[in-house]
């Protein structure tokens, strides 16, 4: 089986989703390595918008509406601006209109996390507790990666997806080439709780 990087699972399990569904799409406040996708998907599908998380990450809620969001604010430290979109709007929006609507939104969280211990910053203690909050996945392989990020892309509500960027950068395993899911709310135990890093 071939072996790619975390980045490029991500960035593979982007890519079939949109060509699976046309109404899959991203605002993010830099392209980083998304600027792969504009050639085949155009800036339509693609935007980068101004540096305003709350502003693109309440645009991204009212689009779910209508299509599939996936919004990625840099950074997890930089999603702190738009805390009251993330808590008070998209956590609750689906239960706001009587369960009558869906709100497809991924949004994706890169976080760092400290040597041999997480951040303080790296998962806000609100998303933990928070009623109606979304649902959050985190994935430590290239493989647990993309078949997440396409679960998170086709669940019809709200999916957090925290990435970190250590891995991100660093992390190389087999992701096979054939269509694949890893499912939401299924734990794959890499270490049982208890053992040191």
């Amino acid at each position: 089986m071939r072996e790619i990087t975390y980045t490029e699972a991500v960035l593979e399990a982007f890519r079939e989703e949109m060509r699976r569904d046309p109404t899959v799409f991203h605002l993010c406040g830099g392209l980083g390595a998304l600027a792969g996708l504009i050639p085949e998907f155009g800036e339509e599908r693609v935007r980068v918008c101004p540096i305003s998380e709350d502003a693109y990450v309440g645009a991204s809620i009212g689009a779910a509406a209508v299509g599939s969001v996936h919004c990625q604010p840099g950074m997890m430290t930089f999603a702190f601006t738009a805390m009251d979109q993330i808590v008070n709007q998209m956590a609750k929006i689906h239960y706001m209109f009587g369960g009558q609507a869906a709100f497809p939104i991924v949004f994706r969280a890169p976080r760092a996390v400290a040597l041999r211990r997480r951040s303080a910053l790296a998962k806000p203690a609100s998303d933990v507790h928070e009623p109606g909050r979304p649902e959050t996945r985190d994935a430590a392989t290239p493989y647990d990666a993309k078949g997440l990020m396409k679960s998170a892309i086709r669940d019809n509500n709200p999916v957090v997806v925290f990435e970190d960027q250590i891995l991100a950068a660093s992390a190389k395993g087999p992701v096979p080439e054939e269509e694949y899911t890893v499912p939401i709310g299924v734990a794959d135990v890499k270490r049982e709780a208890g053992m040191s890093l």
